[in-house]
C-alpha cells in the first residue's frame, strides 16, 4: 500500500483519513481518527513525527536541515487546517508526554457519570488558550530560543523591522566601492564560479543574486554572509583564502545583486553593523528562517508551557543553541510585550525547571 493524501483506511468499524506530512521522514504519516463516547461522536487528529530531522541511523531524509525544517514546519500547518476544517476535538500524540496521556487514563478511569471526557475537557481548553496566545514550534535543532520564523506575529515582527533602523546602515548606503568589488569578481572566477556560476546564478551551489539570496540573508547583517562564506567556502578548501578576498567576494555579490558602490571600502569592523534589506527598506523575517528571542518561561497548567514578556525577534543562524556569552547578554537585553505558547517542546530534557532557565 502507498498511501496518498485523504486515503482512507478501514479497520474493523473504524475509517482512518491518511495524509503525507513529510519533515519527520520523507513518508511521515498523520491521520484523523472517528472516536465515540457513548452516543457522542468526535474526531482525533494524530500528528505523525515529533519534529524535523534531516537523517536517522546514518540515512539521510534531507539535503540539510533548513529544509527539513521547512518541510515540517508547513506539514504541520497544513494539517492543522486540516483538522480544523473536519472539525477535529481531540488531539492524540504519538508520544505520551506531549497530551499528558497516563494523567488522562487515571482520570478517565475515576470520570464520574456526566463528567466531561479528560480528552475533550483538555482540548477545550487548549483551544480557549490559542485564541489568547500565538503559537510558536520549536524544532529540536533549535531548541535554545531560535524558533519558527514564520510563526512570530506580524505586528511583533513590524516592531523588528523598525526597531533602531534610523542609526543603521544597509546595504543601500553604498557600503563597498567598485574597485573593491572588482577584486571581488576575480576572486569569485577562481573560488566559486565552479558551483554558483558566473552570473551567480546558481549551479552547485546556491544562487548568490535574486529572490532566493534576498529571502535567505535580508533582515540580517552582512557579517552573518561574511562569516558563512568564509567558513564554509570553497567547499573543498574552506577558510582557505586570506579574510581581506572573503571581504573583497562579498563586496562582489553586493555589486551583483545590484547594491550601490560608495566611497570607503567595506571592512570587517563594519560588517556587523550593515543590515541586508530589500528595496523597499526593513520587512517582516521570512517565514521558516530560525528567530531569537528572549523572555519569561514558565510552565503553567497541564505542563503547558509560555513565554512571557518576549522581546521583537531577530533573526539567528544558530542552530546549535545559545553561547554562554550570548545567554549572558541576553540577560542586559529590556523584555518586551509578546506572549507565547511553546508546543512540541519534546526535546527539552527531563527535569527541566523554567527558574533555572
Amino acid at each position: 500500500m502507498v498511501p496518498t493524501d485523504g486515503m482512507k483506511l478501514t479497520l474493523g468499524d473504524t475509517t482512518l483519513t491518511l495524509y503525507v506530512t513529510p519533515g519527520h521522514t520523507p513518508g511521515t504519516l498523520s491521520t484523523l481518527v472517528p472516536l465515540k463516547d457513548g452516543n457522542q461522536r468526535h474526531l482525533g487528529y494524530i500528528l505523525g513525527g515529533r519534529g524535523a530531522e534531516m537523517a536517522d541511523y546514518g540515512v539521510p531524509y534531507f539535503p540539510d536541515m533548513a529544509t527539513a525544517m521547512r518541510t515540517w514546519i508547513a506539514s504541520i500547518k497544513r494539517f492543522h487546517d486540516i483538522a480544523q476544517k473536519a472539525g477535529a476535538d481531540v488531539f492524540l500524540s504519538i508520544h505520551p508526554q506531549h497530551d499528558k496521556t497516563f494523567d488522562k487514563l487515571t482520570a478517565l478511569r475515576f470520570r464520574k457519570p456526566g463528567a466531561p471526557h479528560p480528552w475533550i475537557e483538555l482540548a477545550k481548553r487548549e483551544v480557549s488558550m490559542g485564541k489568547k496566545l500565538a503559537i510558536l514550534l520549536i524544532p529540536a535543532v533549535a531548541l535554545t530560543l531560535a524558533l519558527a520564523g514564520g510563526f512570530a506575529p506580524a505586528a511583533v515582527q513590524a516592531a523588528v523591522a523598525q526597531k533602531g533602523n534610523e542609526n543603521r546602515k544597509t546595504v543601500w548606503d553604498g557600503v563597498f566601492t567598485a574597485v573593491q568589488a572588482e577584486r571581488g569578481r576575480d576572486a569569485y572566477a577562481v573560488h566559486c564560479v565552479s558551483c554558483h556560476a558566473d552570473d551567480l546564478r546558481g549551479m552547485a551551489g546556491p544562487a548568490l543574486k535574486g529572490q532566493e539570496f534576498m529571502d535567505k540573508w535580508r533582515e540580517d547583517s552582512v557579517k552573518s554572509l561574511f562569516t558563512f562564506i568564509q567558513t564554509n567556502m570553497p567547499q573543498r578548501a574552506r577558510s582557505s583564502l586570506s579574510e581581506k578576498t572573503y571581504v573583497d567576494i562579498v563586496a562582489h555579490i553586493l555589486a551583483v545583486n545590484m547594491f550601490p558602490a560608495g566611497s570607503e571600502e567595506l571592512s570587517t569592523d563594519a560588517l556587523g553593523s550593515i543590515q541586508i534589506v530589500g528595496k523597499d527598506g526593513p520587512a517582516p523575517i521570512p517565514e521558516f528562517a530560525l528567530i531569537e528571542v528572549v523572555g519569561c518561561l514558565a510552565q503553567g497548567s497541564n505542563a503547558l508551557w509560555t513565554l512571557t514578556n518576549v522581546t521583537a525577534p531577530v533573526r539567528t543562524r544558530n542552530q546549535e543553541g545559545a553561547t554562554a556569552a550570548e545567554l549572558q547578554a541576553s540577560a542586559a537585553r529590556p523584555l518586551g510585550t509578546g506572549t507565547f505558547r511553546l508546543v512540541y517542546v519534546d526535546s527539552l530534557r527531563q527535569g527541566l525547571s523554567a527558574q533555572k532557565r
